[in-house]
């Protein structure tokens, strides 16, 4: 079962009906549902569904596509092939509500989303795993607005592993990266503001830090 914590359970009980709406439909092309006969039912649950997920209709309906999804169409693991194919047939809302109702292999293709409302739906799955979340921080075919979010969760970044995946992550907002220089060991320091990839202010954020922590201070040295 789904589970975002924010959600009531009456709220929780209407995605899963969506859900179920959603699985009967998934093999129509969005376009196609859009323009059927019982289209003002299906108008009706996509304002239910923003309702839902506090966002506009508008987001529902904007461009979504799956980044870099070939890698999932040529998976060798024939149950990603399945699930890919699944997702492309659904449209903005059904992709969003899965999203938050999915499983590991949903979660890791969703996040991969151009449209942001998908995208971001994924990180309120409530079975979403700390594992995840660290995958999610070092990729860099996802928008900044997830890693940022990523960033801002305090429960996730008092993972070592999370923080230090998002500052070597270029893609990473630099008000987020930033936030966490001092928390990075002396070698992971070294490590960052070598790197090329990272942008120039984190990198003589790294520097100026490590250089503060391990040159001795002039004024502390003892005269002999």
């Amino acid at each position: 079962m789904m589970l975002n914590p924010a959600l009531r359970a009456e709220q929780r009980g209407r995605i899963l009906e969506l859900l179920e709406r959603a699985s009967k439909l998934e093999e129509r092309d969005a376009e196609a549902a859009r323009q059927a006969p019982d289209a003002d039912v299906e108008d009706a649950d996509l304002e239910e569904t923003a309702r839902l997920l506090d966002v506009d209709v508008g987001d529902l309906l904007s461009y979504s596509e799956i980044v870099d999804g070939e890698e999932f169409a040529e998976s060798e693991d024939p149950e990603i092939r399945n699930t890919y194919q699944k997702i492309i047939t659904l449209n903005t809302a059904q992709k969003a509500i899965l999203a938050m109702k999915g499983g590991r292999e949903e979660r890791m293709i969703l996040i991969r989303d151009t449209n942001k409302v998908v995208a971001l739906a994924v990180l309120k799955n409530g079975r979403i795993t700390e594992q995840e979340v660290e995958s999610i921080a070092r990729m860099r075919n996802v928008s900044d607005e997830v890693l940022r979010l990523v960033g801002s969760n305090r429960e996730w970044t008092k993972n070592y592993p999370v923080i230090l995946s998002l500052i070597n992550n270029p893609r990473t907002p630099q008000r987020i990266s930033s936030n966490f220089i001092t928390r990075l060991t002396n070698r992971d320091l070294k490590n960052l503001y070598m790197s090329r990839d990272i942008p120039e202010l984190i990198r003589r954020m790294a520097r100026r830090t490590h250089d503060t922590r391990t040159q001795p201070q002039s004024g502390k040295l003892r005269k002999k």
